[in-house]
């Protein structure tokens, strides 16, 4: 077909939907550069967007997905079907482990500052330990209730604020003996600490507030910790 035709934007769209289907390695990455096509040539046609939020979230670049679905729903704002694909995907990207960390994080945030800014110095190290499984604590409770109509689990809480030199000191020696439970030896991708790499964030944050959150995750008797920083 020439460049110009007025429905060349309906091929990329269709062939994107093929590639999208076809279960083809590489597959879904051809079909959104189709879908970015499509919507180059017709920007304000919705279902170029459609694509391209599908394929972003086969891709599991579920932001930028949202993103997407989100540009379509300006397109067609009455089309209900737009928020049942945001939903959709933001529901797979809240279950991811990045944003279970910072909503763990967020949700604890003003009591976690309170508590280190009562150590009195800058440099320190906030270290908590909570005593409960990382995905059951870092769901939103809001997405929580709504989903599962559960109350938000609770758990107890364990502070130690520290010097740096101590914070490390006690660091080392829990990754060279690791205890039983309550301190993590590795991160939520599995990939085992090191001082160096810590040292290194730190040295990064300035004067900026640091903590460590020590949590679980993982099932059976090998639940391992993780830090969220």
């Amino acid at each position: 077909l020439p460049r110009g035709h007025g429905d060349l934007h309906t091929v990329y769209s269709n062939r994107c939907a093929a590639r999208l289907q076809g279960g083809i390695s590489g597959g879904a990455v051809a079909a959104l550069a189709d879908a970015r096509r499509c919507i180059e040539l017709a920007p304000q046609w919705p279902k170029g967007h459609f694509r391209e939020g599908s394929c972003l979230r086969q891709l599991e670049h579920l932001a930028e997905a949202t993103k997407a679905f989100r540009a379509g729903k300006m397109l067609e704002p009455d089309n209900k079907d737009w928020d049942k694909e945001i939903e959709k995907t933001e529901v797979l990207r809240c279950a991811k482990l990045p944003a279970l960390g910072r909503q763990l994080l967020f949700s604890m945030l003003p009591e976690l500052l309170w508590a280190w800014a009562r150590g009195g110095d800058l440099e320190g190290v906030l270290s908590v330990q909570i005593n409960g499984e990382f995905t059951d604590f870092g769901k939103a409770k809001w997405r929580l209730v709504k989903e599962t109509r559960e109350k938000p689990a609770t758990a107890s809480l364990r502070y130690a604020f520290q010097s740096r030199k101590d914070y490390f000191a006690n660091l080392a020696a829990n990754l060279q003996n690791p205890p039983k439970e309550g301190v993590a030896v590795v991160d939520l991708a599995g990939k085992p600490l090191k001082i160096a790499e810590i040292n290194a964030f730190l040295q990064d944050s300035g004067s900026d507030a640091v903590l460590h959150l020590d949590v679980r995750y993982g099932g059976g008797a090998d639940k391992k910790g993780a830090p969220l920083w």
